[in-house]
């Protein structure tokens, strides 16, 4: 018994679209390029619409790139309070900068924030690699010593996009954060709001 090769999808669709033909009108009609003529009215449209493009470019490129000292300083305060509410885990825990520092060796600038600056009144419970604004920053989780919620601390270099941020604070998604300058680095707590 002899079997019969079924056809491959391939040779199916060869044998359906094969057997149809498009009428020679409407191939014509579709290749057919008809010149539109380029009237005055249409080139200053034409030139107004590649200027009003252009202008929007450039505003959405300075609203993202930050537009100066001011924007990126919302734009890591905003990061600050992004990365605070994913709650990352310490990757070491300890109560000793020293320990956190020497486990985050990549960084090669001081962890341990100022005395009397903005972490005076929080306990360190351990720290993590982060980055703030493309810059590498010791993510480093605190435990308020009047009690409540921990807090997450940023220190982060005072470099490239960074170098304009001075002292700032703001409120995002229920987050305070703030920012504080310690000579070559910047600190940045973010915390809870507290009713």
């Amino acid at each position: 018994m002899n079997a019969q090769k079924k056809p491959t999808l391939k040779e199916q669709l060869n044998g359906f679209y094969g057997e149809l033909e498009m009428p020679s009108e409407l191939t014509d009609v579709l290749l057919r390029t008809e010149a539109r003529p380029r009237t005055r009215t249409r080139v200053v449209l034409s030139l107004l619409g590649a200027a009003a493009a252009i202008a929007l470019l450039a505003v959405a490129a300075v609203k993202i790139r930050g537009g100066g000292a001011d924007g990126v300083t919302e734009l890591a305060l905003a990061e600050v309070a992004h990365n605070h509410l994913k709650a990352l885990d310490p990757e070491l825990i300890s109560a000793d900068y020293a320990k956190v520092q020497e486990y985050l060796e990549r960084l090669d600038f001081e962890i341990a924030p100022p005395a009397g600056g903005l972490l005076a009144s929080f306990d360190l419970i351990g720290g993590r690699y982060c980055k703030v604004q493309g810059e590498f920053a010791a993510q480093l989780k605190l435990r308020p010593q009047s009690g409540g919620p921990t807090a997450t601390a940023y220190v982060v270099p005072a470099d490239g996009s960074l170098a304009k941020i001075g002292a700032a604070s703001t409120v995002i998604d229920g987050v305070r954060v703030r920012c504080e300058r310690a000579g070559s680095r910047l600190v940045f707590l973010a915390e809870a709001v507290r009713d």
